[in-house]
């Protein structure tokens, strides 16, 4: 992701942070959820921090799931 996730912030002034994200995605079963919705769930998550606030930046997000027989050979 780029900055504009960790730096979002609150109506506060506090900032989203670069830990929430990994918190959020330690919560979540991943391996039931497609890529878009990984990245739906880290979005929402991040507006639900801001309180409806608008973003002072853009994000970007890229979510890659490996899937397949081939995940983890060399």
């Amino acid at each position: 992701f780029t900055d504009g996730v960790p730096e979002a912030r609150d109506r506060a002034g506090e900032q989203y942070g670069y830990d929430a994200p990994r918190d959020l995605l330690a919560q979540l079963d991943t391996t039931a959820l497609t890529a878009e919705q990984t990245r739906d769930a880290i979005v929402g998550d991040v507006h639900r921090c801001c309180g409806g606030s608008r973003l002072s930046d853009d994000m970007a997000i890229v979510v890659i799931k490996a899937s397949g027989s081939d995940v983890g050979s060399t």
